[in-house]
């Protein structure tokens, strides 16, 4: 997929398993709150997007997407309900576990929704979402240095203490 604004190809994921995808439409961005079970859907991302770094680990992410925003029971089953998936070996049970959304968070995603903005989202054009990192705000970043600062002169304090003749040595740290 390609950002007319940025000129720069995005990498997305199949929303709706039923519907083809074509590049003769201009997608409008939507809420992900849009689509089944968004909640779900940031956890799959926040606790396992990190870990998409091959064609199997990308092909259990698109399973469980599809299954998360396609089935309306109770639960996650690749074997049953709305959406079924057969055949593709060690991704599907990479997705069965993934489905599990008891992972830990390994990072902080935004959610983009992309959907048909010709006909409404009636299904002529594959809906996309994207996914990209949230940058931690200036003063968080600020902070964490601060910390890492505060880590360091304490470290070398108690290292310095610990040295025969320490009690005599005198460090300044000027910040």
């Amino acid at each position: 997929m390609l950002d007319k604004g940025t000129g720069q190809s995005l990498i997305a994921w199949c929303v709706d398993v039923f519907t083809a995808i074509s590049n003769k439409f201009d997608y409008t961005v939507g809420s992900p709150s849009q689509l089944n079970r968004s909640d779900d859907l940031q956890k799959l991302v926040n606790q396992r997007y990190a870990q998409v770094t091959d064609t199997k680990t990308s092909a259990a992410f698109q399973l469980a997407i599809w299954e998360i925003v396609t089935d309306t029971g109770g639960g996650y089953s690749l074997n049953n309900g709305t959406f079924q998936a057969s055949g593709f070996g060690n991704a599907q049970a990479l997705a069965r576990e993934w489905l599990k959304l008891d992972g830990v968070n390994t990072g902080n995603y935004k959610i983009s929704y992309f959907y048909d903005s010709i006909l409404n989202d009636k299904n002529t054009s594959q809906n996309l979402i994207a996914v990209s990192a949230v940058p931690l705000p200036g003063a968080a970043v600020l902070m964490l240095s601060a910390l890492g600062l505060a880590g360091l002169v304490s470290r070398r304090r108690r290292a310095s203490k610990s040295l025969p003749g320490a009690e005599h040595q005198h460090s300044v740290a000027a910040i």
